[in-house]
């Protein structure tokens, strides 16, 4: 299983031409914006302290993720693939 770090929202379009149904997809940085846009069908997980610095609201989002969760899942998962266009 792949995990795919998405950092801005164009990186959110070319990751999910490229994802699988099985793949891990994280919005951090300014990819956390990406979780308002309207195409987002899939729910991913965001880091919580990146969409806190943005004003974004996670009560309506139970995938936000620490630091320490995000390093444990790039350990456990190959490839860890980032995306950023």
């Amino acid at each position: 299983m792949s995990l795919h770090m998405v950092f801005s929202v164009a990186g959110l379009t070319s990751c999910q031409a490229r994802c699988k149904k099985d793949d891990l997809v994280i919005l951090l940085g300014d990819g956390v914006y990406a979780i308002n846009t309207p195409e987002n069908m899939s729910v991913y997980q965001v880091l919580e302290e990146d969409a806190l610095i943005r004003g974004i609201n996670l009560d309506e989002y139970t995938a936000s993720i620490s630091y320490d969760t995000l390093v444990s899942l790039c350990v456990d998962n190959k490839p860890v693939v980032s995306w950023n266009d």
